[in-house]
C-alpha cells in the first residue's frame, strides 16, 4: 500500500455500511480487498507521496494519475493531522464540480466503508460535495472509545457534531476568486494543505497569495507542521510561470520545492488496454502536443 509521506494509514472508522456503529482498529482496520489493493501508482507519484517538500508540483501527461494522487494524498494528510483543513482550488468552482469531485468521490468509494456517509460516520459529505469531513487516526480512536459506552443515536450525533468535527479533518472545494477580489478572498483561506488543480490556468500571484494561508492549527490548538502546497497541471509552454519557477528553484537548489514530470506510460497499468498507443498515434503529427500530453514535458506550440 502506498505511503502518505512515508506512512500508510488504512483509514478505517468504526462504521459499517449500515447505520450501526461498530468498533474498529486504527492499526489493522477492516477494509475490502478493493480498498486494500486498488491503488497502484507509478514511480513518480510514489515519490510524490513520500516527499517532504513544502511545494510539490505534478506536471503530467493526460491519464497519468495526477488527480487520483491528489485525492489519496488528501486522505493521508487528513488521517495524520487531526483537525487538518484542506483546500482544493481550481479556476472556478464549476470546474471542480464537473471533474475533480468525480475523481475524489471515486477514491473515497475505493477506500472502503470508512469513507461512506451513513449519517453516523466520521466521514461526512456536505453541501453536495463542496465540503467533506474526513476521519483522522485520533478521531477514530476517540470515536471507538465513545462507542463502547453504548450511546444512543442522539448522543452519537451530538458527539459527531462536537468532538468529531474537532478531531476529524475537513476538505473544501472552491474556485479561485477573480483578480478584483483576490486580495480579500484569500484572507479567509487558512488551511494546512493547499491544492491547485489545473494550476496552469491560474497565475503566479494566486500561488503567492495562497501560500500565506498555510497557517492552520490542529485539534489541540498547535500549528500543523506537515503543511504543504500541491500544484497539479498538464505541461504548459516553456515560458509559463510554472516552468520558470521550476528552472529558478533548480538554479537556487531549493529543497522545499519538488517537481515531477510524469509521462502517460508510467500509468499504463491503470489505463484501458491500448490507450497509450492510441494517444501516441493521435498526437504523433503534433510534436508540441505529443511532448505535453504523452511525455509530460513542457513544449511551445
Amino acid at each position: 500500500v502506498i505511503g502518505f509521506r512515508g506512512i500508510s494509514p488504512r483509514a478505517a472508522v468504526g462504521m459499517s455500511n449500515s447505520d450501526t456503529p461498530v468498533a474498529a482498529s486504527t492499526s489493522s482496520p477492516p477494509a475490502s480487498p478493493a480498498a486494500q489493493n486498488w491503488y497502484k501508482p507509478g514511480k513518480s507519484i510514489t515519490e510524490f507521496h513520500q516527499s517532504r517538500a513544502r511545494i510539490r508540483v505534478l506536471v503530467g501527461a493526460r491519464g497519468c494519475g495526477k488527480t487520483t494522487a491528489l485525492a489519496v494524498d488528501s486522505i493521508g494528510h487528513a488521517w495524520h493531522n487531526p483537525g487538518g483543513k484542506i483546500y482544493v482550488l481550481r479556476k472556478t468552482q464549476e470546474s471542480n464540480e464537473n471533474t475533480t469531485l468525480d475523481t475524489f468521490e471515486e477514491v473515497f468509494r475505493q477506500c472502503g466503508n470508512a469513507y461512506v456517509d451513513t449519517g453516523l460516520s466520521l466521514f461526512r459529505k456536505m453541501e453536495g460535495g463542496k465540503y467533506y469531513r474526513l476521519p483522522s487516526a485520533e478521531a477514530v480512536a476517540l470515536y471507538n472509545a465513545f462507542l463502547k459506552k453504548k450511546p444512543n443515536k442522539s448522543e452519537i450525533l451530538q458527539w459527531l457534531d462536537t468532538v468529531g468535527n474537532r478531531y476529524c479533518s475537513h476538505i473544501h472545494f472552491s474556485g479561485v476568486p477573480d483578480a478584483g477580489k483576490r486580495d480579500t478572498r484569500f484572507r479567509g483561506y487558512e488551511c494546512s494543505m493547499l491544492i491547485f488543480v489545473e494550476a496552469d490556468q491560474l497565475t503566479e500571484e494566486d500561488l503567492l497569495m495562497a501560500l500565506m494561508c498555510l497557517r492552520w492549527k490542529n485539534a489541540k490548538g498547535e500549528y500543523i507542521e506537515d503543511y504543504s502546497c500541491i500544484l497539479d497541471t498538464n505541461p504548459p509552454g516553456t515560458k509559463h510561470w510554472i516552468a520558470v519557477m521550476e528552472e529558478n528553484s533548480r538554479k537556487q537548489a531549493r529543497k522545499d520545492v519538488r517537481y515531477w514530470h510524469i509521462p502517460m506510460e508510467e500509468n499504463a497499468h491503470n489505463l484501458r488496454p491500448g490507450y497509450v498507443e492510441e494517444a501516441k498515434v493521435a498526437y504523433s503529427k503534433k510534436p508540441a502536443l505529443y511532448k505535453r500530453m504523452v511525455l509530460g514535458e513542457y513544449a511551445d506550440a
